[in-house]
């Protein structure tokens, strides 16, 4: 089993998953709740489907043996 990286980034008028390792895949949101709550998911759909096609899977360059917390603050070290 492969662990990834996601990062939760808060845009103007949403909060957006993404993955370092997956460019492509990202799981916009309305609420950081449902962004956290959406991307494992949206990254199991993501990487069975460039499977599915015989695609090349894009990065796999950082591989985590361990759960990542991921903290997203703001320029000031504020939470967002």
């Amino acid at each position: 089993m492969l662990t990834y990286f996601a990062i939760l980034h808060k845009n103007d008028s949403s909060h957006v998953a993404t993955f370092p390792d997956f460019p492509t895949c990202q799981v916009p949101s309305e609420l950081f709740e449902e962004a956290y709550g959406s991307a494992a998911a949206a990254l199991r759909a993501h990487v069975r489907g460039m499977v599915e096609r015989g695609g090349p899977l894009e990065g796999m360059i950082w591989v985590i043996p361990a759960e990542p917390l991921v903290i997203t603050i703001d320029r000031r070290g504020e939470p967002e």
